[in-house]
């Protein structure tokens, strides 16, 4: 067994509550051979692939984090549902999908395939489509990680995923669990020792800079709407799949084109045009060889967006969203920051799953770092296959809402083509077909 890093464990512990399983959606034309088959052939494939077949080992009474260990692929981790389906009929299965969330001490990944499907919109494609869904506990990666984990799986070649805290290959035993119980006994005193000395010197670094630059705006936040909040039971899904250049030809990249077009239609759908929107968007992390997360499977961060709605001229606008994501990409790199991380890598174990448990029961905040979470992921070229023959041709993905948010937004590009996926809970946005119909206004800006 190899022990989890910090962050993979606080996505573990946080599962508990807070509903965080990944929905990788790939749509692929139809094979020759019947889905059951493809299943079967999926499942094989699935077993010679190191990170499909981890699962969770807790260490007794949380008093060490988590440990990877491996077991075997199981029958039920690939799942048919037999269409024919149009495909908000299949969206709508994978909405009621999300409400039946995977134990990672049990399974980590799980497999749904729909089939036959009608093409999404934007995708004009000759013939109905087989969709393919991967399931994934957000300990097991991020989306970057999760895109690449999904490549080899729907591959005929062999891919290499960067290996980071892969479980040596014995089983987990009852010689095995307890020792690791002691190993976190034994470092909590030098665990705690870490944590008060790094926390210190973050806290030591943020009067420096508070002091130079005042209070920081940055790290105030915004206002909740009316899409903040619990989200309550029930999700919905829509898509909007368009050419990669209609995104890039504004801004320069998918993610800063999104951004303005989301900034266009959000404070429309609010009823506010000109108020000013920040939204939270996932950042990967520029390595440091040195870093705490340097093995982590989640590396990542989110930063607050201004998308800059004061700005009239959509050309300037998207150039002033761009300045500020590069900025939000150095940002980490700060002392603070950095000694904030190792601090939070080193708080033991039974500190950092409380944290964990009350997250998910926490009140709304009166600030928050953005009122809506972007994720942007580009999953390469559109030669994944399925069931020997079968080509990509669309994929899309649905950030998990949150008790602060109920309305993400996913941003995932395959080959030429780009979804904007958009998740919403009923509670939170009521009319989410009003909301996409601004969307694709905006893109046509």
């Amino acid at each position: 067994m190899q022990r989890m890093s910090a962050v993979d464990a606080m996505w573990y512990w946080m599962s508990s509550t807070m509903p965080s399983d990944q929905f990788l959606v790939y749509g692929f034309t139809s094979p020759r051979t019947a889905l059951d088959v493809v299943a079967e052939q999926v499942r094989r494939r699935a077993a010679t692939i190191d990170d499909l077949r981890l699962r969770v080992a807790d260490a007794p009474a949380h008093l060490d984090r988590p440990y990877w260990r491996h077991a075997p692929v199981s029958a039920d981790q690939v799942r048919v549902t037999q269409g024919p389906l149009s495909w908000q009929a299949c969206l709508d299965h994978i909405a009621q999908s999300m409400e039946d969330q995977l134990d990672a001490r049990q399974q980590m990944w799980r497999l749904h395939l729909y089939g036959a499907v009608t093409p999404a919109p934007g995708v004009a494609e000759g013939s109905d489509l087989v969709v393919a869904v991967l399931q994934v506990a957000h300990a097991l990666g991020e989306g970057r990680r999760s895109s690449a984990i999904a490549r080899q799986l729907f591959s005929e070649k062999e891919i290499e995923v960067q290996a980071r805290c892969l479980a040596k290959r014995w089983p987990t035993t009852v010689v095995h669990v307890p020792a690791a119980a002691a190993l976190g006994v034994a470092r909590m005193p030098i665990d705690v020792a870490r944590m008060l000395f790094w926390g210190g010197l973050a806290f030591h670094c943020h009067r420096q800079v508070s002091g130079t630059t005042g209070s920081g705006q940055a790290t105030s936040g915004v206002a909740p709407t009316s899409i903040n909040g619990p989200p309550g039971r029930g999700r919905e899904l829509r898509t909007l799949t368009v050419p990669a250049d209609v995104l890039t030809a504004r801004g320069g990249t998918v993610t800063v084109g999104a951004l303005t077009a989301i900034s266009d239609a959000l404070p429309r759908f609010l009823g506010d045009p000109s108020m000013p929107v920040t939204i939270t968007l996932t950042v990967a992390r520029r390595r440091a060889t040195t870093g705490p997360n340097t093995g982590s499977r989640n590396d990542f961060r989110t930063v607050g967006i201004d998308l800059h709605t004061d700005i009239a001229d959509l050309d300037r606008r998207a150039s002033a969203i761009a300045a500020e994501i590069a900025r939000a990409r150095d940002e980490h790199m700060t002392p603070e920051r950095a000694a904030a991380r190792r601090a939070e890598h080193a708080t033991p174990a039974p500190l950092r799953i409380l944290g964990a448990r009350q997250a998910g029961a926490a009140p709304l905040p009166e600030r928050i770092d953005g009122i809506s979470v972007v994720s942007s992921v580009d999953r390469g070229p559109a030669d994944l296959t399925l069931g020997g023959g079968s080509r990509s041709v669309i994929t899309a993905g649905f950030p998990a809402l949150s008790p602060v948010h109920g309305l993400n937004h996913g941003v995932h590009g395959l080959g030429a083509r780009v979804t904007l996926s958009v998740i919403a809970a009923p509670r939170r946005c009521p009319d989410i077909d009003r909301y996409l119909a601004l969307l694709t206004d905006a893109l046509r800006r």
